[in-house]
Formats: C-alpha cells, sequence, structure tokens
C-alpha cells in the first residue's frame, strides 16, 4: 500500500504545540467538572428507575452509560422500562425515545395507561372495564398527553442498529436527546455481511456504548436470556436464578453494558414461593456495588413498588 493511501485513524486527536489536547490531563479535568456542574445543577433531574430501593443502589441512570435490563418472559422487564421512563422527567425539551421492536405503538400506549390509571390491562384488552375504569384511562390519557410530549415511541418494522443510531442523532440534533430505550435488543434485524448472530449483537453493543458516550446520555436496552437459565440447580434441585452469561447470542452485551440488572420470579418455577416478588439483581455495576433488591411487581398492571420492610420483633 502507498503512503497516500494510508489515511490516519477515525479518532486520531488534534495536536496543538506538539500534545495531545485531546485526552490531557487538564481537558479531561475540565470535563470532569463540567459533568460535575451540570449535576448539580437545581434544573437537572437524572433519569430513574422510579423505584426507590434500586435508586439507591445504582444511584439512578447516568449520562455516556449503556445499561441492560435482563430476563426470562414474565419477569418484568418491559414493565420496569416503561417505569424508568415515567419516572424520568422531560430535559429541557428534549426527548425520550423507545424504539419498540417487540409491540405495536397501540400496544405500549395500552400498557402505559393501565399503570398509570391502575387499571389492569387485561379488563383493557377484553374491553370488560367499568365506567369509573374509563373514567380513570381518560384522565390518565390526558395526563400523558399534557406532561410527556417529550416522548417518541418507534415501532418502525424491521428496525436495523444503523437505523437505530441515525434516528437517534437526528432526533438530537434537532431537540436533544435525554434518553434512549430499545425493546429488545435481539429482534433488531440482522446486518448482510455477519456471520453469527453473537458477531451481530457484538456490533450492535459496541456501536450503542459509543453512541452514549458520543451524545452523553443513557441507552437502555432489554435483553433475552438463553433458555438455559431456567433450568434447575443440580445440587439443590432449585430454579437457577440468572447470571450475566445467561444474556442471549453475546457476552459482548455484558461486557459494553456499565449495569446489567436480572430480573427473576421466583413464583414462575414454584407458585408457593414469594408470591408477587421480583428479584432484580444488580449482577454488574461499573461503578458501584453489586446486590440484589426485591420489590412487588403487580403483573396486571406493570407497576413495581418497594418491598414493604417487616417490622423488627419489639
Amino acid at each position: 500500500m502507498s503512503t497516500e493511501d494510508q489515511s490516519p485513524p477515525v479518532d486520531a486527536a488534534p495536536e496543538v504545540d506538539g500534545e495531545t489536547a485531546r485526552g490531557s490531563v487538564d481537558e479531561s479535568v475540565m470535563s470532569f467538572f463540567e459533568e460535575l456542574e451540570r449535576l448539580l445543577e437545581q434544573s437537572y433531574q437524572p433519569p430513574c428507575w422510579n423505584l426507590p430501593v434500586l435508586d439507591q443502589l445504582t444511584d439512578k441512570l447516568h449520562p455516556k452509560e449503556l445499561l441492560v435490563i435482563g430476563g426470562r418472559p414474565s419477569t418484568g422487564k418491559f414493565s420496569l422500562l416503561l417505569q424508568m421512563i415515567d419516572g424520568s422527567p422531560a430535559q429541557n425539551g428534549q426527548r425520550t425515545l423507545l424504539f419498540s421492536l417487540d409491540s405495536h405503538r397501540t400496544r405500549v400506549a395500552r400498557r402505559w395507561l393501565s399503570r398509570l390509571a391502575r387499571v389492569e390491562t387485561r379488563k383493557i384488552r377484553g374491553a370488560l372495564m367499568t365506567q369509573d375504569d374509563l373514567t380513570w384511562l381518560t384522565a390518565a390519557a390526558n395526563r400523558l398527553h399534557e406532561s410527556r410530549k417529550d416522548i417518541i415511541i418507534d415501532d418502525t418494522p424491521r428496525q436495523t442498529i444503523g437505523y437505530i443510531l441515525d434516528r437517534i442523532r437526528k432526533v438530537h440534533e434537532r431537540s436533544g436527546v435525554a434518553l434512549a430505550t430499545i425493546d429488545f435488543v435481539q429482534l433488531l434485524e440482522t446486518t448482510p455481511g455477519r456471520e453469527t448472530r453473537e458477531q451481530e449483537i457484538s456490533l450492535i453493543a459496541r456501536s450503542l456504548k459509543a453512541l452514549a458516550h458520543e451524545l452523553e446520555i443513557p441507552i437502555v436496552v432489554v435483553s433475552q436470556l438463553n433458555r438455559m437459565s431456567t433450568g434447575r440447580d443440580t445440587a439443590s434441585n432449585i430454579p437457577r436464578k440468572p447470571v450475566t452469561w445467561d444474556l442471549r447470542d453475546s457476552g459482548a452485551l455484558e461486557d459494553a453494558a456499565d449495569t446489567v440488572l436480572l430480573l427473576h420470579r421466583p413464583e414462575l418455577y414454584d407458585k408457593y414461593e414469594d408470591w408477587g416478588i421480583v428479584e432484580i439483581n444488580v449482577a454488574k455495576q461499573r461503578h458501584g456495588p453489586k446486590d440484589m433488591v426485591r420489590a412487588r411487581f403487580d403483573e396486571a398492571t406493570g407497576i413495581f413498588r418497594d418491598e414493604p420492610k417487616e417490622d423488627s420483633p419489639g
């Protein structure tokens, strides 16, 4: 290859007075204080899980981070995602994006209104609502319309990672993006030229992580788990709880993520155990502790609540 054909690396930093400006100690410290100043502004409210016990453990959501919600079907993954979006206030006209690959936007709206109005989803779906239910749904719809004009639900069929990256960037250029979410990552269409699905998910994970850092926003993705995650422990014969390597198709998703939440519902495997409880395992947290919290989950409305603490004997 001739020297004319050799171009400098895409990410090469400019040089000033013989030294690299980008990445210098002074530049890095200045960037830190700029970020700290924004966090200290009273007007800035970071996105949160809208679940106090989990927000305390994770210190809410942070810019430049990729977060993963993993779990088997019916464990409340999408419900937790909606609760997080619902509890994350709009930021000065910036947008919150929900890429819904699994459900049409009308179904997303139905589940959203169900949680806001406290009306069971099955009653809405089966047209079994009372007059009071209709009143509460109407009030919830009006409240959502008035307070959350920042939310964009994109249910475009056959989405690719290229489409999602481009859409987020375009919205960010127009109005800014406070938060981007994807449900769920395994439904993204395959890009021609990738040999395996593992390579595809690896590309997706790296691309989302890079975009979160570039735009300084949190990106949250929902992920399926491998079927083997439902197996039983050979020693104790109890259902095995999911771990990070159960994330479906690729360990690259775990590697790229700053935070990984794994959801587990004991009642799905033993109907007499922990009814209405979801265990939320903070299985990875790059900048904080790993731990497990328990939350009450109302499957009928998709609402998570902190598990009430039992009174200590007195």
